[in-house]
């Protein structure tokens, strides 16, 4: 589970005294557990691999959007610093399918769903999403999809 395994590298960087990759490592274990806190309500207590798979493309957007905005204000330390924070948390997700590879996905996707037109587009990547969760960015792939349907 990828959530031991974020665990058992947090005890590896304290003992490393490696206070960047802690730090980050500890804001990934704070977004599972108001993740688990969020799904009390519908009595899971636990999140699942693609959960956390899903939270952990989110920091990496969130980061992403930080580097552009401190881009443009000349604030090259503090994207630097998001850069740093958006390594630590790709090594923990799968590698990413290469664009043969997913547009073949998708391909697969929209003949297994049957989706014909481009409002079938939604379906699509959510099914893709809990398939193949962390190795696609969705983004990139819903464009592709409306380009398939249209």
């Amino acid at each position: 589970m990828i959530k031991e395994t974020i665990k058992n590298e947090m005890v590896v960087a304290m003992k490393a005294q490696d206070k960047q990759r802690l730090t980050t490592i500890r804001l990934i274990l704070a977004k599972i557990k108001d993740k688990e806190i969020e799904m009390r309500s519908s009595e899971q207590t636990e999140v699942n691999d693609n959960a956390v798979l899903t939270l952990m493309q989110q920091m990496i957007k969130q980061r992403n959007d930080s580097i552009t905005e401190y881009t443009k204000a000349n604030r090259l330390d503090l994207a630097q610093k998001e850069e740093d924070e958006i390594t630590v948390i790709k090594s923990f997700m799968p590698a990413p399918f290469s664009t043969a590879e997913t547009t073949d996905l998708i391909k697969k996707a929209i003949e297994t769903l049957g989706a014909t037109e481009v409002k079938d587009t939604g379906k699509v990547v959510n099914y893709l999403k809990e398939s193949y969760a962390g190795r696609m960015d969705m983004a990139i792939v819903s464009k592709q999809i409306k380009e398939l349907l249209s």
